[in-house]
């Protein structure tokens, strides 16, 4: 062999050898790459997965505010110190009310309203200011004696003068409803002056 063919094989040789271990190389350095980049594909993956929150964690947090914000809204609406001392009146004086007999009798052919009676107009027109709700109704009676439209127009100013009272005391009348039976309605029937005496009344009655 010439030494011209001997120089050009081992240069073709060189040539060979060079190329094989740059492929190699690159193969290496590809393989380093795409694991790195799986990994790091992985770890990203994982911290955003860490980072969101499920879905039913998010309806119960959700769910926690609500019942928070009623509990808070329920503690806002508490009662007052003047509406407690308030409704403390009120009961008061309607155990008073409830003492007194809930009418006022009068006289044979009369309708003035006796001293007796007073205490039973003030604590109806204390109740009625202290309570704007409460409306009163007054309904006048008469005995059986006299006709019946003279005992429809008694009944009228009986309850009529039940009204003025309270309404001197400084209630409003569209508050007071005021209406006769006249001898309609007899808290006890007979022909007696006991009887007679029962059935010359006005009723009060308080809502």
């Amino acid at each position: 062999m010439s030494d011209n063919n001997r120089l050009h094989k081992k240069t073709s040789l060189k040539f060979v050898s060079f190329d094989h271990v740059t492929r190699l190389l690159i193969l290496v350095t590809s393989l380093i790459f795409v694991s790195c980049s799986s990994i790091n594909l992985d770890e990203s993956y994982q911290e955003a997965e860490i980072g969101v929150a499920p879905i039913k964690d998010v309806k119960k947090e959700n769910q926690s505010a609500k019942q928070n914000r009623k509990k808070s809204q329920i503690i806002e609406k508490s009662i007052s110190p003047i509406e407690y001392v308030k409704k403390k009146q009120i009961d008061e004086k309607m155990i008073l009310y409830k003492s007194h007999e809930p009418s006022i009798y009068f006289d044979y052919d009369d309708f003035k309203i006796k001293m007796q009676y007073q205490e039973l107009i003030r604590v109806t027109h204390e109740l009625m200011e202290l309570n704007p709700q409460y409306t009163l109704f007054v309904e006048g009676h008469s005995d059986e004696r006299g006709t019946t439209e003279y005992n429809l127009a008694l009944g009228q100013k009986r309850a009529e003068a039940v009204v003025r009272a309270i309404e001197q005391l400084g209630v409003s009348r569209s508050r007071i409803d005021a209406i006769s039976f006249g001898e309609e309605k007899p808290l006890e029937v007979g022909s007696s002056s006991n009887a007679w005496e029962k059935n010359r009344r006005a009723d009060l009655t308080l809502k």
